[in-house]
Parts: structure tokens; C-alpha cells; sequence
């Protein structure tokens, strides 16, 4: 999202930290999983969403990549 800000001005956002053992009421009314993106009234969840979402509403900078072996690298990193 850093990179994202750099590259486009007008991309602003809030990061707001949930406790998962005991996640307020607001949070509760509009997802039960991290992470949530919430843009006015759309609400997503899915990381593949969230980036798809971004790249299309700020494209000055995309997150999503076509390279077959960083996707690869990447695939193993959150793996034990």
C-alpha cells in the first residue's frame, strides 16, 4: 500500500489493527476475516480481491504481477 501511495497522490488509507481474539462490534458487523479492505460501501476480504479492487480503482501502480517464477518464490513464503 506504500508503494501504492507513492506512486498515486490521491490514494489515501487508514490502517486500523484488530485484536482476532477479541475484534470490536464494528468490525464484527462487516467481516469476520483479516485482511478487510472497506471503501465506501464495498467491504472485501479476499487478499486476490483487495488487489484486483486496488488495481483497477488506482492503476498508477499495480500490485498483481505475471512472472511464473517470482509467483513460484512467492507461493512458499507464508508456508511452514
Amino acid at each position: 500500500l506504500l508503494i501504492k501511495r507513492e506512486a498515486d497522490n490521491e490514494f489515501c488509507f487508514d490502517v486500523i489493527t484488530i485484536n482476532c481474539k477479541i475484534p470490536p462490534k464494528e468490525f464484527k458487523e462487516i467481516s469476520k476475516k483479516l485482511p478487510t479492505l472497506v471503501h465506501g460501501d464495498i467491504v472485501l476480504n479476499d487478499v486476490d480481491d483487495i488487489e484486483d479492487y486496488l488495481d483497477s480503482s488506482y492503476p498508477s501502480y499495480k500490485l498483481s504481477f505475471d512472472d511464473p517464477e517470482a509467483l513460484k518464490i512467492q507461493s512458499n513464503v507464508f508456508k511452514r
